[in-house]
Parts: C-alpha cells; structure tokens; sequence
C-alpha cells in the first residue's frame, strides 16, 4: 500500500476488526450458527419473513431445523425447530418473575405442535344434548412427563430489563428490549406455526395413500431462544426481599393482544457461553425424548380421537 493510499485510507489491524465486529453482534450471530450446526441441526441465517403488521420484509438472526424421527408407515415426523435473535451486549440483563408450582395438568402452549392438537375421548349424547369432551394433545400423550419438558420448569421471567451503569450508580431500562426481542420470536413462531397446522389438517383430510406423502404428520418442538453474551441475572421476586442469582438461561413469558399475536409467548434468554449445553439438555433433551415416546407409540400420536381415554 502506498503512504498516500494509507493517508485516504487508514485500515484497522485484525485486532481492531474483530472488536468492532465483536461489538456489532455479527461475530455472536456466526458463533450461534456454529454451535447450532455442530447440534446436528440445519441452518439458515438472515432468515427472511414477512412482516404481519407492516408487510415489509425482516430477517430473523439464525433458524435451526432438525428431524428426530421418521415413520414411513404411519407417514409421521417428529423435529425440532430452533428459531433465534442474537443481542450482543456488554451490560448485563435481568430476568425478573415469580416461582409458580408446576399443575398437575400441563397447560396447552403454542411451541409445541402435534399432528391433532386436541383429542376428543368423549362423545355422548346428554339429555342436556351431546356433550364432546377434549383433552389437550400435550396430556394425551404425557408430554409433560418426558425428559427437559419445559412444563417442570418453576420460574419464568414477565421483566427482562438492561442494566446500565453511570459513574456512581447501576440503572435498569426496558426500553425497546420485548419489542426488538419478543415481538420478532414470536411473530415468526406463529408464521411458523400457522404453515404447519395448515400441513397437518391437510393430512387429516387425506389420509389415503394418495395424499400421505404429500402431507404427513408432523410433530414439532419450536424453541425461540434470545442468544446474548450479556451476563443474566434471575431475579426471583416471589418472596421479600427478592432473591438475585446468575443464571445460564432463564426463560421469559410475554402476553401479546395484537393484530398479528394473541395469547402467551415464551422465548428463553441464554447466556452465549452456555448455548451448546443449553442445546444438548435442553432442546436436544426434550426432544429426543418426544421421539423416542413416537418410535415406541407411533399410532397414538396420529389420532384425533380416543373414546378409551380418561384422566
């Protein structure tokens, strides 16, 4: 290079670049990716969607797919799917919630798909007229009871703020975090969502040989997750004074009543150092363990109706 060219032109040395791109996120998104591609799992960054409220294009950091079982005969598939906003940050977060006691009857969720999300096990008529009773797909087939199933969990985050400090004080702020977090994640579980539940109700409308392979069953796990190098701090405040401890990942639940979400989001927040752990007891723990349920069951998971059930 020429001196005048390095006049016009100052370059920064590899150290130098690689903290800018450190600080930027965009080394945090290709790590991500890595660890999701050394979990065995398919993906794609940049991921684009559209946009619900606005109509205009947007892009999630890194979505990972994986399929952990299949049944030809049965034409059913079990996988999961890892769909992830990367936020590099040099501040800590916090995650604020309350302990709550596990129900004995697991509440239904919208990132766990099965093939019938509802299985009728009565059908009679009354002299008040016929009664249908349901059961939730997650009871039916004991999801709840399985290995890393995200219903044991006791403690999920309403509050993730940023701390800040000032030359004498800490300050902590929400602004703009469930916006630029929550509203993505959950924006894309519901496209992805919508998509398979259109696949399988096809599938229950056509189980002839002629149409199963077009439109088989399927059986899916979504794990939204906001990967962050940000330290995480679990602030259990369901006694006084509130208990502070660090946490690997801490999951967090956020209502939405909007034109494009309704009901009860959940994304979990993981410190990037504890990713590929995260990955392998978490994700990968519960979800193998739904496919070996399938593998041992395969025809109770593809049924929308079992009058020989009872709770």
């Amino acid at each position: 290079m020429s001196d005048e060219r390095a006049r016009r032109w100052p370059e920064p040395s590899p150290e130098e670049l690689l903290k800018a791109l450190r600080r930027a996120g965009w080394l945090l998104e290709q790590e991500t990716a890595t660890a999701l591609d050394a979990a065995g799992f398919q993906v794609t960054q940049s991921w684009a969607y559209q946009d619900p409220d606005e109509g205009k294009s947007r892009e999630l950091d890194v979505v990972g797919y994986k399929e952990l079982f299949r049944d030809a005969d049965a034409n059913l598939r079990v996988s999961a799917q890892v769909i992830i906003e990367c936020k590099e940050s040099d501040m800590p977060y916090a995650l604020i919630g309350r302990t709550t006691a596990p129900s004995a009857v697991p509440a239904e969720r919208n990132d766990i798909l099965a093939p019938a999300e509802r299985v009728t096990y009565s059908n009679e008529v009354t002299p008040e007229g016929r009664r249908i009773l349901y059961v939730s797909a997650a009871e039916y087939l004991r999801l709840h009871t399985l290995t890393a199933n995200p219903w044991a969990r006791d403690f999920e985050a309403t509050q993730l703020v940023r701390l800040n400090k000032s030359k004498e004080n800490w300050s902590a702020s929400n602004d703009g975090i469930m916006q630029d977090v929550m509203a993505p994640l959950s924006k894309v579980l519901s496209i992805l969502r919508g998509e398979q539940e259109a696949a399988n109700g096809q599938w229950f409308m056509n189980k002839s040989a002629r149409y199963s392979e077009r439109y088989p069953a399927h059986l899916i796990l979504y794990f939204p997750l906001v990967v962050t190098s940000a330290p995480l701090f679990k602030v259990d405040a369901t006694n006084a004074p509130a208990q502070v401890t660090t946490a690997p990942w801490v999951t967090l639940r956020r209502r939405f009543n909007s034109a494009s979400l309704k009901g009860t989001y959940r994304a979990t927040v993981v410190n990037a150092d504890g990713l590929e752990d995260y990955l392998e007891s978490q994700v990968l723990g519960f979800a193998n363990a739904v496919a070996e349920e399938v593998a041992a069951k395969p025809a109770r998971f593809v049924t929308d109706r079992d009058l020989s059930w009872s709770r």
